[in-house]
């Protein structure tokens, strides 16, 4: 290449850099505008509600993530309202659910190297287990199942009994009260026993915490080949480290064991059941005023929203892979279809996400997520090949998917 033409080549490379940047900037100001617009009209919207149908908005991050690894990270509110705490771009929070599709991730490349396969029966693993052989479905669950929610098994926190054990654990004003108490995998299994099935496994859809405690639980079992309840689970930890985590370059996540983490913005529980004794997630040490380790792999996250973005995206297209055609394989296998929704046919399960066939956006596919004091929604766009985050630090609140949904139009538009 000639001097001239390597000139050429270099004044046309900083053009076309010099142009994306602006376009990025232009479109970062337009997303900020609608976030803050968003906030407003909820606060606005909150004045005319009763308290329980308010949807809490304190403060909300989100983060564009494109599939060119460029992405706009935005913060609008405050981590804490009281103390004039502004939140900031990178505030991590508890993400909730959104860690089933981690899971999901996870045990989609143990399948694909041979360590588990979607059809092994459950029992002979469980064997030695006792309460196994009391779950509804035990002689027929298999890992597909329990992936995609078609097991037939209940959530726990559908149980009351749940509930009135985490207030007593978490209301210092009950004897019984101990905030660093989480329960353990047998305990949260025990709720889903001794009960007739929903239905017969793999032939219909239901949302199931039980069944994803197990996939992270069936992981660690098949990794450590340990008996120990809590070698199994940091087997499920360590893997998802090494098979997930870094890979993709997610810094800032981590599992959320404990009650102290970094940069964690200070969460509102509104009328969240499980948490009734507080209005803050965080104790004036910030400290989290309860253990959130049970989630396992049910979510079991603390993250950004810029690290759920990345996540969906880069996850969604095989990413971890550096061999283009083990990615594709990752991809098409991530995508395993459960039964459909009756009610909203457009919707299924993957191996962990959930994917929704909208006329107007495409095919979007990611997870929602909530737990005391946090909110959190990812959604992959397969058509415009971008992804999108929010985070609310608060539980009481319904509305994240119309927040991205605004986001997304704003991005579809320019882009």
């Amino acid at each position: 290449m000639t001097i001239k033409k390597l000139t050429y080549y270099m004044l046309a490379t900083w053009l076309m850099f010099s142009i994306a940047t602006a376009q990025n900037q232009q479109l970062k100001e337009h997303l900020q505008k609608t976030l803050d617009e968003i906030r407003s009209h909820e606060l606005a919207q909150n004045k005319k509600l009763e308290t329980n149908q308010q949807n809490l908005i304190p403060g909300i991050t989100a983060a564009v993530v494109f599939n060119n690894g460029q992405s706009i990270v935005l913060a609008s509110g405050f981590s804490d309202v009281e103390k004039n705490i502004a939140l900031t771009e990178n505030a991590r929070m508890l993400s909730g659910s959104t860690g089933k599709a981690f899971a999901g991730a996870l045990a989609t490349t143990l399948v694909l190297d041979g360590t588990l396969t979607l059809q092994q029966k459950l029992r002979p693993l469980y064997k030695n287990e006792p309460w196994f052989r009391l779950l509804p479905n035990n002689e027929d669950l298999c890992l597909r199942h329990i992936l995609n929610h078609s097991s037939g098994l209940i959530s726990y926190f559908e149980h009351p009994q749940f509930l009135e054990f985490m207030q007593k654990k978490s209301n210092p004003k009950l004897a019984g009260y101990n905030a660093d108490f989480t329960m353990s995998f047998a305990q949260l299994m025990h709720y889903a026993t001794n009960r007739d099935p929903l239905f017969p496994a793999g032939t219909q859809l239901s949302y199931s915490e039980n069944g994803y405690l197990l996939v992270g639980y069936t992981i660690g079992k098949a990794l450590c080949k340990s008996t120990n309840s809590e070698e199994i689970q940091q087997a499920y930890f360590t893997a998802l480290n090494e098979r997930i985590l870094q890979p993709l370059q997610l810094k800032d996540t981590q599992p959320n064991l404990g009650r102290k983490f970094d940069n964690l913005a200070q969460g509102y529980l509104g009328n969240h059941p499980a948490i009734s004794a507080y209005e803050k997630a965080l104790d004036e040490n910030n400290y989290l005023r309860f253990n959130p380790g049970f989630e396992f792999s049910g979510g079991g996250l603390v993250t950004t929203s810029l690290d759920l973005a990345k996540f969906i995206l880069n996850v969604s297209q095989g990413k971890m892979y550096k061999d283009s055609n083990k990615a594709k394989q990752f991809a098409t296998l991530f995508l395993t279809p459960s039964p459909r929704d009756k009610k909203h046919t457009q919707k299924f399960y993957g191996l962990g996400p959930v994917v929704i066939e909208s006329k107007i956006m495409g095919t979007v596919m990611g997870h929602a997520g909530i737990i005391p004091g946090y909110s959190s929604l990812m959604y992959y766009f397969t058509k415009h090949n971008f992804a999108i985050a929010v985070q609310v630090n608060s539980s009481q609140n319904h509305h994240l998917s119309h927040y991205i949904r605004a986001l997304a139009e704003q991005v579809i538009a320019q882009y």
